[in-house]
């Protein structure tokens, strides 16, 4: 049973995602039954020790979050080669829940329209914002031929896995290039927002010389005993794939 205070009242998706999680919480926690040994002791099934571990809760909600979106497993939303806040951002944009005005208008938020602050021409979706921009699409198409992969485009399951539609870059190295991809994600969304709010104008050649600046220093710092040489990010990155 759980007793809430709420400073206000739940209304529409939010409280459909509290009773969902409640209901993810409860089955989980169907998983402890108390031991009949004279040690008097609670045991986890879900857990081959029997020990709790907030770890593997958080991984089970995780899942089960995921799979009723269709996405991949939650393991490839971690990636150790960005910030934390990356990591929070891509799993927000996979999950629809950043506020671009559709989501918002979702929540019950009154807004005049739901068209995109910004050139006006669709609504303002995450996939609009992140892929059908045209300017957005074009930091893509620069970050793909840089990676030399011309002619395939990004979606969301791909950001999830990390790999393109055709297989590559190899699954023994798609760390780096998934964590190229979420720096494109990350470097779209202040853009737009900086846009948006600040009225500052969108340079697609700076939003792409920003990714690579980026993350070339989060992945360098964050790769254990190696380093990655600067002229050889910038000419052939996809020698880097078989790092991690």
């Amino acid at each position: 049973m759980f007793l809430w205070a709420w400073a206000r009242e739940l209304l529409g998706r939010n409280n459909g995602e509290l009773q969902s999680l409640i209901s993810i919480i409860s089955a989980a926690a169907a998983g402890f039954h108390h031991s009949n040994s004279t040690s008097d002791r609670w045991s986890w099934e879900l857990a081959s020790n029997g020990q709790f571990n907030v770890k593997k809760l958080a991984s089970l909600i995780d899942k089960k979050l995921l799979q009723s979106a269709g996405l991949a497993s939650p393991e490839t939303l971690r990636n150790n080669l960005v910030p934390k806040k990356i990591e929070i951002l891509v799993w927000r944009l996979l999950k629809k829940r950043l506020p671009v005005r559709v989501e918002l208008d979702k929540s019950s938020s009154d807004l005049n329209s739901v068209r995109c602050p910004i050139c006006d021409d669709n609504i303002d979706s995450v996939e609009h914002t992140f892929l059908q921009y045209k300017y957005a699409a074009e930091v893509w198409a620069r970050v793909y031929r840089w990676w030399k992969l011309d002619g395939i485009n990004p979606c969301f399951n791909e950001l999830c896995s990390g790999k393109t539609h055709d297989g590559t870059p190899a699954s023994c190295g798609f760390k780096v290039w998934q964590a190229v991809q979420w720096v494109c994600v990350y470097t779209i969304w202040r853009n737009r927002n900086m846009t948006v709010f600040q009225n500052k104008g969108w340079g697609v050649p700076v939003s792409f010389n920003e990714i690579k600046v980026k993350s070339f220093e989060w992945i360098s710092h964050r790769l254990k005993g190696r380093t990655l040489d600067w002229l050889v990010w910038l000419t052939n990155p996809s020698v880097y794939l078989d790092l991690v």
